[in-house]
């Protein structure tokens, strides 16, 4: 019974304050969707939600991390997903091919080539202990290519941020989406095939530990692995928070620029499902001169398309009234951490420039606005500094 399944998840410990529904960013849009409503809903008729109901909800996690009772809001929307996969599928974006992507990714017998965006100025290194973890970001390029961003800066950026803090990474050269998305919507099957290729191709590597830039990529490799294999033969790190700790110790040195104001959106698998919230922050204040928005760390609003579900009027509302909240900060550029949060941004502010001028305003990736930061020293660097690297160990 589905009652049962969810059990698990802390259902029973709801007291019915309200709070997931006054977090909850579905809410705000939809006065008979609350994160309480399906506890109810579940609990009362032990019965399959509406697909409205399943696939409505973004898992940003907002309810989750600030319910008192320590609910899993999130988990048991993806627990409900996974009984009902075969029974109601998701409205998906840009006619369904990340998801193709991905299916063709589970195949062992093809290898797609996913470096080929690496530079001569690039410092990697094959025998290196260290992987780089790229995912589906050089994908963006393509399917956003009338956005003008160029989404390989973000993997560049993060080789020549890891090369200015001494280490040199290895990047396969044919490389699986991490699954993020189809874990989400509760596709395990799909899910464990890529998931088993990538610990395949990680565990051939020799890494002992994998660097993701991408949040999503993070919290997957991180949290969902071990719930399916168990404990990892590798370390999972976040660049993003190694950047903000290697600032704050001085390894990481970047210039300020003093006309540059920002602001920081947090990406929901950022803030929310690893709690990674000051690392970003100590990165802006070291560059530029950082303005916070009122929705912040756990209370930040999700960018509205998660794995690439329900991409709609609704939510270009929500993102357009994203970027509202940044500019009335003051702040000139909006910087995020996750790719996948540029470009729904970006694609919101691109249809709307077609007719209001007055939403043109920078938004930029950290590692890529960073990486610009470095001194030429930084960057020029030839050789790895190994004190560096044991201060980050």
């Amino acid at each position: 019974m589905i009652r049962d399944k969810i059990e698990e998840y802390g259902i029973r410990q709801c007291i019915d304050c309200g709070k997931c529904s006054w977090a909850c960013p579905v809410s705000h849009r939809q006065n008979d969707f609350s994160p309480r409503t399906v506890v109810e809903h579940l609990l009362l008729y032990d019965e399959h939600l509406s697909s409205r109901e399943m696939w409505d909800c973004v898992t940003c996690g907002t309810c989750s991390a600030l319910c008192n009772s320590r609910v899993k809001f999130h988990e048991i929307m993806r627990t409900i997903r996974k009984l009902s996969v075969e029974r109601a599928s998701p409205m998906m974006t840009h006619g369904d091919t990340f998801d193709l992507i991905a299916r063709l990714s589970s195949k062992p017998y093809l290898h797609p080539k996913t470096s080929s965006w690496l530079t001569s100025d690039l410092r990697i290194s094959k025998n290196s202990k260290v992987l780089l973890f790229v995912g589906c970001t050089p994908y963006l390029n393509i399917i956003f290519k009338h956005l003008n961003i160029d989404f390989l800066q973000i993997p560049r950026a993060a080789v020549k941020l890891l090369n200015a803090m001494g280490i040199e990474p290895n990047v396969l050269e044919s490389e699986r989406c991490c699954g993020h998305d189809q874990y989400w919507l509760g596709d395990d099957e799909l899910f464990l095939q890529l998931a088993e290729l990538n610990l395949k191709a990680i565990g051939s590597s020799g890494a002992e530990e994998v660097i993701a830039f991408c949040p999503e990529c993070y919290s997957t490799l991180k949290f969902v692995y071990p719930q399916f294999f168990g404990p990892l033969d590798f370390e999972v790190k976040n660049l993003t928070a190694m950047m903000g700790d290697a600032v704050a110790g001085g390894i990481l040195t970047l210039k300020k620029d003093n006309t540059l104001s920002t602001t920081f959106h947090d990406p929901c698998r950022l803030a929310k499902h690893s709690n990674i919230i000051d690392e970003p922050r100590k990165i802006l204040h070291s560059i530029s001169n950082f303005f916070e928005m009122p929705r912040s760390g756990h209370t930040s609003v999700c960018c509205g398309v998660a794995s690439w579900v329900n991409c709609d009027s609704w939510t270009k509302y929500w993102q357009l009234e994203r970027i509202e909240e940044a500019r009335a900060t003051g702040a000139g550029t909006l910087v995020t951490a996750c790719p996948k949060c540029l470009a729904h941004l970006s694609c919101a502010q691109y249809e709307k420039n077609n007719y209001d001028e007055s939403y043109r305003f920078d938004i930029v990736d950290i590692h890529v606005l960073a990486a610009s930061r470095m001194s030429s020293n930084e960057r020029g660097k030839a050789e790895l500094q190994d004190s560096k690297r044991e201060k980050l160990n």
